[in-house]
């Protein structure tokens, strides 16, 4: 169960080039005098048709961009000039799920007409980019055409952006007030403020700035979500007041895709079993929707959806060094490479990571509670608390990239071996442990006809779990009337769960006119078990003891579901200010039914900066292959489950004037037959695990506010609130362990040339108990963060220093009623990190 993962080796010796090349290349459009191009990414802006001229390699690709860098450099600005007045043409319609930006197929011709510029950007220290196909899109309304007058540059200052380009050494070096200036007039620019629903861009800068080092970092800071760990140490992400996990632990209500490959297994339903956590060095960018999802995106985006974008064949061109270390044993290695070879083009990264944990003080568990029933009977305890969490973790992460003309290929490997915090049923045990594998391969063909962008995928994904727990710990002791069963060795269950994944896709992006886009797709999938095995020396159905610890083939049956899906979008822009988006999407399940998704959803753009925006979708997954059959110490599966369902509808106000951002979104969402144990807490010895059901309905309501302001001398402030209310709509009354109120505010401080400071504070609110549970309502708390940044002092190294819970303020994430105590959480933590660019 501690077996290390596999060691793979990287060979170093990539070209490097200035990260002022990307940039310049991005804000080209922005200088004045220049005509503004249309942006190139296939996936998000499908060409309107195969285009005359010869297609450039990726290598040839990425010498263009130097060479008109370079010509930049040595020719005189040209005198400023107003604009060109853009026309409005329809927006890029999204692929059914979410590749990288990069592509291997041919940069398509720039489009006749520009796309309008629909805002200026929110604050960050990176230029905007389009969103990726993962984000459902709608026509973005054109802005009202203006002239700005030219200004007059200060002394020492270039006329334009473009021309102080290679004078910055780092994207820091950039203003922000004006950077956001020149994106703002781009032809072609297009923001997350233009697309339907709130939608959360996380880029690899703002990522570097909170100091956050995992995906579940990074998702502490974003509004409306929140993430707790549970007994056995996994993540459950919960979204707008509803938990993303009621049952198997893997957060199976929200789709997490990496590069469009989905990363929710088929046997958990979720993507936080096999991937207990996920790194974010080498992350382009995340994507956050909140709300369901499922007519691109697919099953599984009930409450929200989570799109990772890592650093892909045409945006990472260098080899990249990081090595960090912090308190809990702990330490980091991090290799990342990209190159283009004739018309071959490859990137990709490594990463190996330790931890002992911070073995968390645990001053009571369940067995303390079972031992003080027993007591009176003269049954010794049995209990390992006080005692330490189980917390250890050593991760792998493996990825790779290559692109050749229409052709692009991702490899994906994932291995984890950890702890298990708690324990199954919260008691502290000896061997408390998870082991698992996750892997993945897609291949996937692009290219324009004249029927317009088609691409088809096939792929295939692997996932093995081994999960080993001491359920009840050694010297466990059960009364049976007149007599007792001792268990000197406790009791023990171990379970081999792998499960395979082979699909194909193709989706077809079509323009008809000026004013519509239609996207159409279909997906075969096949989803299947092998290898399946549970070991235990106890009945816990009957809650009597078998003769010998051994395999109980009842409880793993093999498992297999066919799926096929069609879906189509159009996205219509019948004025300029209006942008409207239907689509519609048919999932055939096999095993548990069909079902079919609609959405619909608005953007409208008035004058002086208002931009209103309006939606209802709906969102379904099937029963997972566990919920369905494989019963555990935790609870019974049940063969009879229905879909789980969601019905999601939102209201945006949105607000952009002179740098400041300011967005309000209103929203109703209605889980029905969310599937959850039919009983709620710790269940004594004697009773049989509880029956996953379908409850009839959960209701949450609320408000998500966010607002962002920079500064001149990349100086900015933030803050995100949620206020939520979601309940029972059996009982009425508010879901446990949820807070009211969520709250971060943040801030980007450089001090001097070298340094730059980011603090932050998060705030949440106090949590109810579940009827019938003594315990007093879990208090709020506020963490206090610092990162910081030291860059400029050496032309390749780049230091930072992390402080997490810099006052170490105690604070728990709900435990299950019945149980003495919540699950503590770590104090003061630091981690330091040193990153080299060759």
């Amino acid at each position: 169960m501690r077996d290390d993962p596999d060691s793979v080796t990287a060979t170093a010796g990539a070209p490097r080039w200035v990260l002022a090349t990307v940039i310049g290349a991005a804000l080209l459009a922005g200088g004045p005098g220049l005509q503004a191009a249309t942006p190139v990414t296939p996936q998000a802006v499908p060409a309107p048709s195969p285009s005359p001229s010869p297609a450039l390699t990726p290598e040839e690709r990425a010498r263009e961009a130097e060479k008109e860098t370079l010509e930049e450099e040595a020719q005189p600005s040209p005198s400023p000039e107003p604009s060109p007045t853009p026309e409005p043409s329809p927006s890029p319609s999204p692929s059914p799920s979410a590749e990288p930006t990069p592509s291997p197929s041919p940069s398509p011709s720039p489009s006749a007409e520009p796309i309008p510029s629909p805002s200026p950007t929110p604050p960050s220290a990176e230029p905007a980019e389009p969103p990726s196909p993962s984000v459902e899109q709608s026509p973005a309304p054109s802005p009202e055409p203006t002239e700005t007058p030219a200004e007059t540059p200060k002394e020492g200052e270039g006329t334009n952006l473009v021309d102080r380009l290679p004078t910055f050494r780092d994207i820091d070096d950039i203003d922000l007030t004006m950077l956001l200036k020149v994106t703002a007039d781009e032809g072609g620019a297009r923001t997350t403020d233009d697309e339907p629903g709130l939608v959360t861009l996380v880029s690899e800068e703002d990522i570097r700035r909170t100091g956050a080092s995992t995906l579940r970092e990074v998702l502490q800071t974003v509004s409306g979500l929140e993430v707790f760990t549970d007994g056995v140490g996994r993540a459950r992400i919960v979204v707008r007041g509803i938990p993303g996990s009621t049952a198997s632990g893997s957060s199976e209500n929200v789709l997490v895709t990496l590069n469009g490959m989905r990363l929710n297994d088929s046997i958990f339903g979720g993507a936080t079993a096999m991937n207990l956590d996920l790194p974010v060095d080498n992350i382009k960018r995340i994507e956050i929707v909140r709300g369901a999802g499922s007519v691109l995106d697919g099953p599984g985006a009930v409450l929200g959806v989570i799109n990772i974008v890592t650093e892909g064949v045409d945006t990472f061109r260098r080899d990249e060094l990081t090595l960090g270390g912090g308190n809990f044993k702990t330490f980091l290695y991090n290799y990342r490479y990209g190159t283009t070879f004739h018309e071959i083009s490859v990137a990709g990264f490594l990463q190996y990571l330790y931890t002992g944990g911070p073995e968390l003080d645990v001053p009571l568990d369940g067995q303390t509670v079972r031992d003080r029933a027993l007591a009176p009977l003269g049954v010794a305890p049995a209990s390992f608390a006080p005692g330490p969490t189980d917390d250890d973790r050593k991760a792998l992460d493996a990825n790779l990239a290559l692109a050749y003309r229409h052709l692009s290929f991702e490899g994906r490997l994932k291995k984890e071996n950890a702890g298990g915090f708690f324990g199954l049923l919260d008691s502290l045990g000896r061997q408390n442990r998870f082991a698992n594998t996750q892997s993945q391969l897609y291949l996937k063909y692009e290219r324009d006809i004249p029927l317009g962008n088609v691409r088809g995928r096939v792929y295939f994904a692997e996932s093995r779990l081994t999960q080993l727990f001491d359920v009840y710990p050694p010297g466990f002791t059960i009364p049976a009337g007149t007599s007792r069963l001792f268990f000197p060795s406790g009791v023990i269950f171990q379970e081999d769960l792998n499960s395979r994944r082979l699909g194909t896709d193709v989706v077809l992006d079509r323009r008809f006119g000026s004013k519509h886009t239609v996207t159409a797709g279909a997906v075969l999938e096949r989803d299947s078990t092998f290898g399946l095995e549970a070991l235990t020396n106890f009945d816990f159905e009957k809650q009597r003891p078998l003769p010998t610890f051994g395999p109980v083939p009842a409880l793993v049956p093999d498992a297999d579901r066919t799926v096929t899906s069609l879906f189509a979008q159009d996205a219509w822009n019948p004025t300029p200010r209006l942008g409207i988006t239907g689509g519609l999407r048919f999932d055939d399940f096999g095993d548990a039914g069909g079902s079919v998704q609609p959405r619909l959803a608005g953007v409208y753009r008035f004058p002086r900066d208002f931009t209103v925006k309006a939606g209802y979708s709906r969102g379904v997954r099937p029963p997972s292959f566990l919920e369905l059959f494989y019963s555990s110490p935790a609870y019974q599966a049940n063969a009879d489950l229905d879909l789980v369902r969601s019905d999601s509808l939102d209201a945006t106000v949105l607000l952009r004037r002179a740098g400041l951002r300011v967005s309000l979104t209103g929203y109703r969402t209605w889980l029905r037959d969310a599937i959850a144990p039919d009983f709620q807490g710790f269940a004594p010895v004697g009773t049989p695990p509880p029956l996953l059901r379908n409850f009839e309905r959960i209701d949450a309501t609320g408000l998500d506010l966010e607002a962002s302001r920079p500064f001149a001398g990349n100086r900015s402030v933030g803050f995100v609130y949620s206020l939520q209310h979601a309940e029972d709509d059996q009982t009425g009354q508010r879901l446990a362990g949820i807070p009211t109120q969520l709250g971060r505010f943040y801030g980007t401080f450089p001090a001097g040339k070298y340094f730059t400071l980011s603090p932050s504070l998060t705030v949440r609110g106090s949590r109810p108990r579940v009827s019938g549970d003594l315990r007093p309502e879990e208090g709020g708390y506020a963490l206090f963060d610092v990162a910081a940044r030291i860059h400029n002092f050496h032309r390749a190294l780049e230091l930072s220093v992390i402080l997490h819970n810099l006052f170490g303020q105690d604070y728990f994430d709900p435990a299950p009623r019945g149980l003495p105590t919540d699950y503590p959480r770590p104090g003061f933590s630091l981690f330091i990190k040193a990153k080299y660019r060759f």
